[in-house]
């Protein structure tokens, strides 16, 4: 098999996405269980609805987290999977910009800032995909030079 110039960036993400996605789910899952115990604590504004959509959302993205990390973790060295973790890619970098979209409106919906924070996570979250595509595409460039 030809050598895959991307491989490292491909491969070093996909662990994080597998570990942190794993964290993710069981954070959210924590989350949705103790929400209300947190919610009367806190005595929050907001509805408990929307706090559960935004859990669901997260649980949703963390299982896709973990399903690209996976995908890259297996496919990392083949360059014809190159196109489909460049989609993989593509689609990371959308869910991450869509969930801070989404949680900017549930925060403020519930009257609470999130602003900062929401966009703040975002570039945050933006390394990862970035480091995957990037490897991705070099991928893609060793496939058409064969």
């Amino acid at each position: 098999m030809p050598q895959a110039p991307g491989k490292s960036f491909i491969l070093v993400p996909s662990w994080l996405y597998v570990i942190f996605g794993g964290f993710g789910v069981l954070g959210a899952l924590i989350a949705i269980v103790a929400l209300e115990r947190i919610a009367e604590t806190l005595e929050l504004t907001m509805p408990l609805s929307a706090f559960y959509a935004l859990y669901v959302v997260s649980i949703i993205g963390a299982l896709f987290q973990v399903f690209v990390g996976v995908m890259g973790v297996v496919h990392c060295a083949n360059l014809d999977k190159s196109p489909f973790l460049r989609i993989l890619a593509i689609a990371a970098i959308v869910y991450v910009i869509a969930y801070a979209l989404f949680s900017i409106v549930i925060f403020r919906i519930g009257g609470m800032g999130g602003i900062f924070s929401s966009i703040f996570s975002m570039l945050v979250g933006l390394i990862l995909p970035i480091f995957y595509l990037e490897g991705a595409k070099k991928n893609m460039t060793a496939k058409e030079f064969q």
